[in-house]
């Protein structure tokens, strides 16, 4: 889950939700424009989607991802207190690139990077 940042005619954060099925394909599940980013507005759209779920007949998801947005976190909390929030690798990976840049040399630890991020598991990356 993430908001896409302003891109639309309405200048609205658009909070995007998608889902991936047990055979590795991504499901549109939810998008609602939101007023700003912050905890109460996500409160809200989480509560909504809580109800549609529980409406509906469906478990709550198994996890969530997130670009670790702390409004986020903390409505997920709240709202989906048994459910862990993990972050998404794609922005971990990018604030390893933006952290290790300040003191190494980019050519030095792009491969570096993508070897860690590409590994499914530890004897990979070893």
């Amino acid at each position: 889950m993430d908001c896409t940042y302003r891109t639309n005619r309405f200048n609205m954060p658009l909070f995007n939700i998608v889902g991936v099925t047990g055979m590795n394909t991504t499901i549109h599940i939810a998008q609602v424009f939101l007023i700003e980013e912050k905890e109460h507005d996500f409160l809200w759209a989480l509560r909504q989607l809580e109800h549609l779920l529980s409406q509906q007949g469906i478990p709550p998801p198994q996890v969530f991802l997130t670009d670790r947005d702390l409004a986020l976190l903390n409505a997920l909390e709240e709202v989906f207190p048994d459910t862990p929030a993990l972050l998404c690798l794609w922005h971990i990976m990018k604030d390893v690139q933006a952290h290790v840049r300040r003191v190494s040399f980019p050519r030095e630890i792009d491969p570096d990077t993508s070897l860690l991020q590409d590994s499914g598991d530890h004897q990979t990356f070893c």
